[in-house]
């Protein structure tokens, strides 16, 4: 009977943070604020009417994209070749839209592991617990989650209004007086 080959295991390991610092010399890397928690802020859109003020009743609140980066290592006892494929899973299960194409990668096994850091846009349409589920070679790997919080708007918060072209005739209006109390 001939004997079946099986690749060896490949050992992954994930987290989130805001940013990673990459030192050209060493390739050595720095997390900045690792975290699993993100939060994402209203901003309230609103047209303007001829007269120059703000129509209320066709303004919408969209929530600006989450920006984090995902540090994902890979550890083999063995020298091997295989392809790394990233997921995010909204809440409700379902898949996220992602442009990412399955990565290839080169282990030498023992120590010398490969560590991939990848910045990640994430569309909040759903507040609560999203998944990063990482493969190799078509098989999870493993999963690391992340918690993204849609933030209420506040009154008198964050807006922006949609202006025509600029008139050099027209005269923006005048900004509010800040009262300061003393």
């Amino acid at each position: 009977m001939p004997e079946r080959t099986t690749k060896p295991r490949v050992y992954v390991h994930a987290f989130f943070c805001e940013s990673v610092i990459r030192e050209m010399t060493t390739d050595r890397l720095t997390a900045v604020r690792i975290a699993s928690g993100f939060v994402s802020n209203p901003l309230k859109i609103a047209p303007n009417l001829p007269d120059g003020t703000v129509d209320e009743k066709l303004a919408r609140v969209v929530y600006l994209p989450v920006h984090v980066t995902a540090v994902i290592s890979f550890y083999c006892e063995q020298a091997t070749e295989f392809m790394i494929t990233l997921k995010a899973i909204h809440p409700s299960g379902g898949e996220m839209e992602t442009t990412a194409e399955p990565i290839p990668c080169t282990l030498r096994g023992g120590d010398a592991g490969h560590t991939l850091n990848t910045d990640i846009r994430i569309n909040p349409e759903e507040n609560g617990v999203h998944w990063l589920e990482v493969y190799v070679d078509g098989e999870l790997a493993t999963k690391t989650p992340f918690h993204i919080r849609r933030a209420p708007m506040i009154a008198g918060g964050s807006s922006y209004q949609l202006t025509p072209p600029h008139d050099p005739e027209s005269v923006p209006p005048k900004a509010p007086e800040r009262q300061t109390s003393e």
